[in-house]
């Protein structure tokens, strides 16, 4: 009777038929191998056809077929010159990044990829076959850095997994993932957030906001603008060092910024305060950008992002801390928090939170958050 999936989880040691020659032998410890036995030249080799459940049932039958197909016609399946070259997990890395280079928006996360699975991974596994990565070649990998450098493991386990989930579905492959979180590496590895609490950017206190704006709205260095428009929309840094004029409409208080410019990937509509608008308006217009370049090449200053912050020099007294670019985000989450239920997705800070048949349809509040930033916001 030929075996089933379920059947081979509670299989006991020894030697079990699928039928055609394919086996699968369980081992004391547990380990399972898939060995087919078929008569070549007056002899009865086995074949090795790899580990379960890194070799699926379906692919352990495939494989055998094949072989089964080779011996028939006199051929020895041992052979290399009859041996599909075998893609190692390097080759198929390579394959998905270059597939997904397209949709990353920036060239830091581009770098990231390559440059975690070369320090961390490649050692190891790089020139691995993919359909040999093992959970054991996952948690060598791992396990060193899990607790000492708990966030670029995560990273580094999401990407081994993304390359063998890419490697399986063009293979049209079907066994299990070695390097799967969910019910493989989450009964071996401590929880993320056990091992490693996040540290968020400080955030200022909102009631501190009015005086520090006040002392912002004095300097009048370019970066200090670019700032206290992020503060009245509650944009990430990139998103206001590239702002366009023709994106704004003034006269209706919308600032668009289109899919390509937003994290989340779709358009995303700003309502814009009397705050915002009259800052706008100081903005000399010498370029299609807001903050063009010093060097006169017409493109935006994306040169620096921390000379956002650095004209400040800004320390909150009172025990508040130091808030970072997107500490100003979270301020804005706490005035909203503490201005209604909670009830209403954050759309100012362009999360995607609304469910997906929905997104198409979410409303705009034009005056909602607007007019609740006025009141911890007033005019300089």
């Amino acid at each position: 009777m030929a075996l089933t999936v379920t059947q081979i989880k509670g299989l006991l040691p020894g030697r079990h038929a699928d039928g055609r020659g394919l086996y699968l032998y369980v081992q004391k410890s547990g380990a399972r191998s898939w060995v087919l036995l078929k008569q070549f030249r007056g002899r009865r080799p086995e074949y090795g056809l790899g580990s379960w459940p890194e070799v699926s049932l379906a692919d352990a039958r495939k494989k055998a077929a094949r072989y089964v197909e080779l011996i028939s016609q006199g051929k020895d399946p041992r052979l290399p010159s009859l041996q599909s070259k075998a893609t190692t997990f390097a080759e198929a890395a390579i394959e998905l990044i270059e597939s997904r280079s397209q949709a990353w928006k920036n060239s830091k996360h581009s770098q990231q990829w390559p440059n975690t699975l070369k320090t961390y991974v490649y050692p190891s596994i790089g020139n691995l076959p993919v359909e040999q990565v093992t959970t054991e070649h996952v948690l060598a990998i791992l396990q060193p850095i899990w607790s000492t450098k708990t966030e670029t493991a995560r990273r580094v386990q999401g990407r081994i997994a993304s390359v063998i989930d890419y490697y399986n579905t063009k293979t049209n492959r079907s066994a299990d993932n070695p390097a799967r979180w969910k019910g493989r590496l989450s009964y071996l590895l401590s929880k993320p957030d056990r091992v490693h609490r996040t540290k968020h950017h400080p955030a200022m206190d909102f009631r501190a906001l009015p005086e520090f704006f006040s002392r912002l709205a004095q300097q009048k260095a370019t970066s200090a603008l670019a700032l206290r428009l992020l503060i009245l929309t509650a944009l990430r840094t990139t998103e206001v060092r590239a702002a366009r004029w023709d994106e704004f409409d003034l006269d209706e208080g919308l600032w668009s910024l289109p899919a390509s410019r937003i994290k989340a990937n779709e358009l995303h509509v700003v309502a814009l305060s009397d705050a915002a608008r009259d800052l706008l308006r100081q903005i000399p217009r010498h370029s299609d950008y807001l903050f063009p370049s010093n060097s006169g090449s017409g493109q935006p200053n994306m040169s620096n992002a921390q000379a956002m912050t650095e004209p400040l020099n800004y320390r909150q007294r009172r025990g508040h801390g130091v808030a970072g670019r997107v500490g100003f985000r979270r301020s804005r989450q706490s005035v909203l928090g503490s201005r209604r239920d909670g009830s209403d997705p954050p759309t100012s800070l362009a999360h995607n939170q609304w469910p997906s048949p929905w997104r198409a349809h979410r409303p705009i509040w034009p005056d909602t958050e607007a007019v609740l930033l006025r009141s911890v916001l007033p005019r300089p």
